[in-house]
């Protein structure tokens, strides 16, 4: 494990870039397992530029959002974390600092109610997919199901809605990261990339039980979300846990952690 020290933080906010150190940065980010994400983002002591920068435009009857990423971590371990839209913003003074508040959608945002129209017959269900995405121009990677249906007809209204019936159907589950696609079998082999919190890890704070399985505190990573595996070590827990819904909290300048909600697999 490399040593979480000295946050780092960098912000592309249309066609600004933004960076802690020297500036300061705060956000907050939700995620559930099958559901799109959100951000809550601040810069602080902005420039005119960069406030002018998360204004939305108009362009005939649609509003165009600035695009905005957000890669963040440790000097030696970071990346992107955010990936999206800035839906709104706000900007107000606290104490002696300016604070831009950018609200971000997921990239994802875009497609979730996007209508398809289409029938398909005698196709597998990967191969749908796999159609409708080309449809639609999402990237995707880690596409693994429980089991490849194969439907005799079904035609495809709601992109959103597809994708719940098909992970029903195919015993797998999905999940949008950073504006990505991945699709995992429900049961999953623990022979993947499992990422060991444990007290000398990353964790903070003893487990807590909960009706289905554990809620755990960390330190901030980048690069756990939703469907990844855990093993959990600490003086009441050793096991493998998949997590279905977290929140992330970056400050370059106050805490930096992860709280997630885990089921045993």
């Amino acid at each position: 494990m490399s040593q979480l020290f000295n946050r780092y933080c960098e912000v592309r906010l249309g066609n600004r870039v933004i960076t802690a150190p020297p500036f300061s940065i705060e956000f907050d980010q939700t995620f559930k397992s099958g559901t799109i994400g959100s951000t809550i983002l601040k810069l602080y002591n902005p420039s005119f530029d960069t406030i002018k920068a998360a204004e939305s435009t108009k362009s005939g009857k649609t509003w165009v959002h600035p695009e905005v990423t957000i890669d963040a971590g440790y000097d030696d371990d970071y990346g992107t974390c955010v990936l999206g839209y800035a839906v709104s913003h706000s900007v107000k003074q606290q104490g002696p600092d300016k604070i831009l508040e950018v609200k971000i959608t997921d990239a994802t945002n875009n497609w979730s109610n996007a209508i398809i129209g289409k029938t398909y017959q005698n196709m597998k269900a990967s191969a749908i997919v796999d159609n409708v995405l080309v449809e639609l121009g999402i990237n995707s990677k880690n596409l693994e199901y429980g089991t490849d249906l194969t439907y005799n007809k079904i035609t495809v209204k709601s992109f959103k809605y597809f994708l719940k019936r098909m992970a029903k159907d195919t015993d797998s589950t999905f999940s949008f990261k950073n504006g990505i696609l991945e699709i995992k079998p429900k049961t999953q082999s623990r022979e993947i990339e499992i990422y060991l919190l444990s007290n000398a890890s990353g964790l903070l704070d003893a487990p807590e039980k909960t009706l289905r399985g554990l809620k755990i505190k960390t330190l901030f990573f980048y690069n756990i979300l939703p469907m990844d595996v855990v093993r959990v070590v600490s003086n009441e827990y050793d096991g493998f846990f998949k997590i279905f819904r977290g929140t992330k909290k970056f400050s370059s300048f106050g805490n930096a952690t992860c709280n997630f909600e885990v089921i045993e697999i």
